[in-house]
C-alpha cells in the first residue's frame, strides 16, 4: 500500500504528500528540462528545476483543488486525511 497521497498530477509530473508528514509535499518531475544540484561541504544544498510553464499551471490548479489548499489553518489531522483520500478518489472518478 503506498503512503503517497497525490495532489497534482500529469505525464510530466507528481505532485504528492506522504501519509505521515503533514509538513511537506514532493515534487517528482519526469524527464524534467534542467536539473541542478548543488552540494558543498561548508554550505547548505539546494536544487534547481526547470520545469516548463504549462507544467507549473497544471501543478498550481491542481494544488489550489485540494482541501489542504484551501484550509490552510485546519490542525485536526484525521479530518485532513479524510479530506486528502476523499481528494484522491474524486481525481481517479473525473480520471
Amino acid at each position: 500500500m503506498s503512503t503517497k497521497v497525490t495532489l497534482s498530477h500529469s505525464k510530466d509530473y507528481h505532485l504528492y504528500e506522504e501519509c505521515f508528514d503533514k509538513d511537506l509535499v514532493y515534487l517528482q518531475l519526469d524527464d524534467p528540462v534542467c536539473l541542478q544540484v548543488d552540494m558543498w561541504e561548508a554550505s547548505k544544498g539546494k536544487v534547481t528545476v526547470a520545469v516548463p510553464i504549462d507544467t507549473w499551471r497544471h501543478i498550481v490548479e491542481g494544488w489550489l483543488k485540494t482541501h489542504r489548499a484551501q484550509n490552510p489553518d485546519e490542525e485536526d489531522e484525521r479530518e485532513f486525511m479524510d479530506a486528502a483520500l476523499n481528494d484522491v478518489l474524486e481525481e481517479k472518478d473525473e480520471g
